[in-house]
């Protein structure tokens, strides 16, 4: 199915509302609400997706900021060790 200017999609919309009785208004509306309620679902996923997400990035940085640090705090033990001998 091709995309259609949003005009153009109002237009047919109310056309075919328009000629709709109340038990059909009625079964698309609750269409329309199950849909609505099915984005929500997917919308607050996508935000709990993301912060999972922002958090094991925040992990991985700090992670990498340990071992940024790492080599000096070995050579830092190596020359004590040194120094003991």
């Amino acid at each position: 199915m091709g995309r259609i200017p949003l005009s153009q999609y109002l237009e047919i919309k109310e056309k075919q509302i328009s000629t709709m009785s109340k038990e059909q208004l009625m079964k698309e509306l609750k269409k329309a609400e199950a849909k609505l309620l099915k984005l929500k679902k997917e919308i607050h996923q996508l935000d709990e997706d993301y912060e999972e997400f922002q958090q094991k990035i925040k992990m991985a940085k700090s992670e990498l900021e340990k071992y940024k640090r790492l080599p000096y705090v070995v050579c830092t033990i190596s020359e004590i060790l040194k120094a003991k001998d």
